[in-house]
């Protein structure tokens, strides 16, 4: 099935290489490249099938199951070809007969089984290269992963110290009003408007809760005045 000039023309070794190794081409494109070449491979005479049909320039088109039955008779694994003639004869009864061939394309795993055999050493490197970048990709990740760790950890510690100052310029805030009621309430007292230095004691209160100083001058208040349940 393999070109002869090109075996002719190569060394027992490199023959062998080809025989055991390169996948012959289907009749269909043998034909094509013989009749390229302006040969024919049809002799002068011999009737052909009804079930070939004419093509371009009236080139014979060999169907595609009839590819696949030759293909399967010299296929290089055994347990892929026809068991004896007889069932390439059953085959090719089932070709004529317009039936379901057994023989059938390879199966995408097969081929690559096979492709996998015949290029160790390349797909070893092949691997170890793919390898190499996977790891060198999972180190780079990993270091960008510890990047953005560290990044976000500045930046939640940058948000935390403003949470912190706006709650620090807050209670500062709330202080100065708070003194600044503590104030009016003593000019309360001063006036004896004791219900109204009470309630700006207790806004005050409301409003900085942990600041001892007016719980102090309310309570101070409160004992003048003998409201000690208050």
């Amino acid at each position: 099935p393999f070109d002869r000039q090109r075996l002719d023309s190569a060394g027992y070794d490199e023959m062998r290489r080809i025989i055991l190794e390169e996948e012959p081409p289907k009749p269909s494109t043998r034909l094509t490249t013989i009749q390229s070449g302006g040969l024919t491979t049809v002799a002068e005479g011999q009737s052909t099938s009804s079930r070939i049909p004419k093509e371009k320039g009236h080139r014979e088109s060999i169907p595609s199951d009839l590819d696949w039955i030759v293909m399967k008779a010299m296929e290089k694994d055994r347990t892929r070809r026809y068991e004896s003639s007889a069932e390439m004869k059953s085959d090719v009864t089932r070709f004529l007969s317009e039936e379901p061939i057994e023989a059938r394309p390879p199966s995408r795993s097969y081929r690559l089984r096979k492709f996998a055999r015949r290029n160790r050493a390349a797909l070893l490197t092949g691997s170890l290269v793919i390898a190499a970048l996977v790891a060198g990709l999972v180190a780079s990740l990993y270091q960008a992963s510890i990047a953005i760790a560290e990044r976000n950890e500045k930046e939640f510690a940058l948000q935390d110290a403003i949470a912190a100052r706006k709650e620090v310029e807050g209670f500062a805030e709330r202080l100065k009003t708070a003194n600044v009621m503590v104030g009016n309430a003593r000019k309360h007292e001063e006036s004896q408007e004791y219900a109204a230095a009470d309630l700006a004691y207790s806004e005050a209160v409301s409003l900085v809760p942990n600041y001892y100083l007016v719980w102090v001058q309310r309570g101070a208040l409160r004992g003048r005045l003998n409201l000690w349940d208050e």
